[in-house]
């Protein structure tokens, strides 16, 4: 399909791109994330950007967020939720609560890196 042009300057992609990361790399808490999630889905309506070849690129995202995931459940210490016995390794609440915010970061920042080259 042809692409649609966006009605908007260049440059203002520039800064609503740099308004997305800065804050998905500072903020923690889940209720701000979802705010600059809501954000990125008025960015992606606003400049006319397709879905479909961002899901694609996920595909190879998975296995980065594997290997992120899996280290960062195993090997933070904190408050032990389970083990897994045979391997020794502990799964601790502050290792779960790293591993999605890692998750949302990677998947935020390549979402927004996506954003911005579709856009320009």
């Amino acid at each position: 399909p042809p692409r649609r042009p966006s009605p908007l300057d260049p440059r203002s992609h520039l800064f609503f791109a740099l308004c997305l990361l800065l804050p998905l790399f500072r903020w923690q808490r889940p209720a701000a994330l979802a705010l600059l999630a809501a954000a990125g889905v008025g960015y992606v309506a606003l400049h006319r950007l397709p879905v479909r070849p961002f899901l694609a690129i996920l595909r190879f995202l998975w296995p980065l967020l594997l290997v992120a995931t899996v280290l960062h459940l195993t090997m933070t210490p904190g408050h032990v939720l389970f083990e897994v016995a045979p391997l020794h390794l502990w799964v601790t609440r502050e290792g779960v609560h790293l591993a999605l915010l890692t998750a949302t970061r990677l998947i935020g920042a390549v979402w927004i890196a996506h954003a911005l080259y579709r856009a320009l």
